[in-house]
This record gives C-alpha cells, sequence and structure tokens, in this order.
C-alpha cells in the first residue's frame, strides 16, 4: 500500500497506516484543526463550562469534523486515502 502524503491529527499518516488493524473496522472522517493558539483558547473554555458538567478533551484532539465517514474497512480505508492523497494542501 502506498501512502498518502497528507498528515491526519495524530501525526504522520504512515504511523497510523501501521496502527491500522486490518481485520476491525475504523471510524474516519476529514477534519479541520484549529492552530495551537486557538486550541489552547477553546482548552479555556472548556475549563470554564466543565464546572457546569460539560466534557473536556485535550487540546491535541479539538478539530471541527468536515464529513464522517463512518466506519471503514481496510479496503475502503485504502481507496479514502488514495483520493485523500489527490487533495492539495492550501498554505
Amino acid at each position: 500500500m502506498s501512502l498518502p502524503p497528507w498528515k491526519n491529527l495524530k501525526g504522520d499518516s504512515e504511523r497510523s497506516a501501521q496502527r491500522f488493524d486490518q481485520s476491525l473496522p475504523k471510524r474516519l472522517f476529514f477534519a479541520l484543526r484549529p492552530d495551537s493558539q486557538v486550541r489552547e483558547q477553546l482548552v479555556q473554555l472548556q475549563r470554564d463550562f466543565q464546572q457546569q458538567g460539560a466534557r473536556t478533551h485535550r487540546a491535541e484532539n479539538l478539530h471541527m469534523t468536515l464529513a464522517f465517514l463512518g466506519m471503514v474497512d481496510q479496503r475502503r480505508y485504502e481507496a479514502i486515502c488514495h483520493m485523500a492523497s489527490r487533495l492539495k494542501e492550501s498554505g
């Protein structure tokens, strides 16, 4: 399998591909990741709401989901990676 040149939220796509257990489907989605300054501001907002019982997330996990693809098996994962590798990354 050739690996896509783009990166995911967890870092390098090669590392993610190595962790992909072929026997189990995985949740897959496309998302935008805010820069570190925005993520830290969101973490602070979470702290404010945590006192009211809101669930919080670590800064590195904060993102805006654009498209949720659901549970994806290895065959579909490879096809999606191939298509996503054709997307151009902007600035």
